[in-house]
């Protein structure tokens, strides 16, 4: 049999070496730093004079190269490196690379165990020379192990934001085609909208659970696992969404009539008939929710991004079509809903299936995501009762009162919607840290996420005291409502700092999986703050400035409360277990 050492390079490649030799071992190593050079995208080649120079000059002409045929070259570069081991290179080189994966040095059989490798340690003195090398590598932190830079955050980041404001966009869409069909169906299509949504949106746990425990695995390396989280995640939504579906289709009359009012005969029964058909596309909404989170999970935004993109280009194409080529009314609206959605499910659907080694449901891995569910579910349901409560309040005060309410309100989801992306990057980051072990570099990954927070709400807080009697004018030429708009911007401005740190703080916690202590502050905040403030507005008659200081103590205790929890350390949990799946371990000060 013939018997040969091999190089293998986790997950980049397996390069064969002659019998043993001192020096082609040596070499190897030095050149296997290549390949985790290559592995960073830094470096299209890398030749001996490159690798004697000083470190910081590497690293910049190194940054300098094009990203092309990056294996193919470093595979080279290796081969030549065999002929002319040095130490001094290696040591260099070494210091290159900060974040690849450990390089695993083993002695293959070719031909044993159907090509599996065996373990059998290297002898003689080239053997020591690899057992001393595998520790130099060893002992540099691997890829999930280092604290991500600004540019892996945005790369994260800005995808996701495209995929959250899809979704509004492609309403203003539908909206502008049903809004040609008359004011009766557009009603319809607003107040059936406003129920689909909310309910839907008190299913984020399989979104943002989902991500939360896949991206620890990711980070620990446990890929299949990983995927098995999103696997069952699908499962449990292809589950839920079917009983929703029922669920909504007995419960849609009296539902709709709750919100309409009995004076709104003609745009409810509107509502009914889109309400049915888009009703049946939950159980398509809800894994559509679940593959965002494990797509996330692996550090991937774009293709939630392009995905969704795509399906809602085609279902406003669609019901444009039925509607004006065809004819069919609200109706074509549902119709091309559930149609994209469906679309949209099938595609994450197929690519889960192309990458899961098993698709078999499990009950006992499903029960922790029902757990998330519990916690994310009251969450949002107190967001939703906050937020639709302060809208109540601010209506019953007056026209003027609610219409600069609503102006602030949707100013305030705009600067949400740009915060929610960079949490959405901080929790798949996080996570991956978390799950790698890495706990200092997460504490520092958090530390810098909270000050770009900060200063990015200082930045939109500026804007916003500087517009101050120009961004409502964009709005509204009503001279009252743009008074009111007046009361409420003292406390809008003064948000933003907070709002930018809060919103950090939630994309760190998602990511630590510290799932109910996120639940209990913000109950905390809306039953103990948000509320009584809110009940002493309609009281007192404080107007909408009392609406708003319950908006902004909603936030500014949210924001203590994390800030206490970060402080301590205990959402430090280093391993594949969530800090809600294990007693976490008070870190001591390591934020001072």
């Amino acid at each position: 049999m013939d018997h040969r050492d091999r190089l293998v390079v986790r997950d980049v490649a397996v390069v064969e070496l002659p019998e043993e030799d001192d020096e082609l071992v040596e070499g190897a190593q030095l050149g296997v730093v290549v390949l985790q050079l290559a592995r960073r995208d830094v470096a299209q080649a890398l030749d001996l004079d490159l690798v004697d120079d000083s470190v910081e000059d590497v690293r910049a002409r190194a940054e300098a190269l094009p990203a092309e045929n990056l294996q193919a070259e470093a595979l080279a570069v290796l081969r030549a490196l065999v002929a002319e081991p040095d130490g001094d290179r290696l040591a260099a080189a070494a210091q290159l690379i900060g974040d690849e994966r450990v390089v695993e040095v083993e002695r293959l059989h070719r031909g044993e165990c159907t090509g599996a490798a065996s373990h059998a340690a290297p002898s003689g003195a080239g053997a020591g020379r690899v057992r001393e090398a595998a520790r130099v590598n060893a002992a540099l932190p691997t890829r999930a192990q280092a604290v991500p830079g600004a540019r892996e955050v945005i790369a994260l980041a800005l995808p996701a934001l495209g995929a959250l404001a899809a979704e509004p966009l492609y309403v203003l869409g539908d909206t502008a085609i049903v809004g040609h069909l008359g004011r009766t169906p557009l009603a319809g299509l607003a107040i059936a909208g406003v129920l689909l949504s909310e309910v839907v949106g008190l299913c984020t746990f399989l979104e943002y659970g989902t991500t939360a425990k896949a991206a620890r695995l990711y980070g620990a390396g446990s890929h299949d696992e990983a995927l098995d989280v999103g696997v069952q995640a699908t499962w449990l939504a292809i589950a839920l969404g079917s009983v929703l579906v029922l669920v909504l289709e007995l419960a849609a009359g009296p539902a709709l009539r709750l919100i309409a009012g009995s004076h709104h005969g003609a745009s409810l029964e509107q509502a009914l008939t889109w309400f049915r058909i888009a009703a049946v596309g939950a159980p398509c909404m809800l894994v559509i929710a679940a593959a965002q989170g494990w797509l996330r999970a692996f550090q991937d935004t774009r293709t939630g991004l392009v995905v969704l993109v795509a399906s809602n280009l085609a279902s406003v194409a669609l019901s444009l079509t039925l509607i004006r080529g065809f004819g069919l009314g609200i109706e074509g609206s549902a119709i091309a809903n559930v149609a994209s959605q469906v679309a949209a499910a099938g595609v994450f659907v197929a690519l889960l299936v192309r990458r899961a080694p098993s698709l078999a449901p499990s009950w006992e891995r499903m029960i922790p995501q029902l757990r998330a569910a519990r916690d994310l579910g009251l969450r949002s349901f107190a967001f939703t009762a906050a937020f639709l409560l302060a809208a109540s309040v601010a209506a019953r005060m007056g026209d003027a009162q609610v219409a600069a309410h609503q102006i602030g309100f949707q100013l305030w989801i705009f600067v949400a919607l740009v915060l929610d992306s960079v949490a959405i990057a901080a929790q798949a980051l996080i996570g991956r840290l978390l799950g790698a072990g890495a706990v200092d570099a997460a504490a520092t990954l958090a530390r810098r996420l909270l000050v770009a927070g900060l200063v990015f709400g200082i930045a939109v807080g500026a804007l916003f005291a500087a517009g101050r009697h120009v961004v409502p004018s964009l709005f509204t030429s009503d001279a009252d409502v743009r008074h009111q708009a007046g009361v409420l911007w003292p406390w809008l401005v003064g948000m933003m700092p907070v709002a930018g740190c809060l919103f950090a703080l939630d994309g760190v916690f998602f990511g630590a999986g510290d799932l109910a202590y996120l639940r209990r502050m913000t109950l905390i905040a809306s039953l103990g703050a948000f509320l009584p403030i809110l009940i002493l507005a309609q009281v007192l008659h404080l107007g909408l400035g009392g609406v708003w200081a319950g908006i902004a103590a909603f936030i500014g205790v949210r924001m203590v409360l994390g800030g206490l929890r970060w402080r301590s350390g205990r959402w430090l949990v280093g391993g594949t277990l969530m800090v809600d799946e294990k007693p976490a371990q008070t870190v001591p000060a390591p934020f001072g």
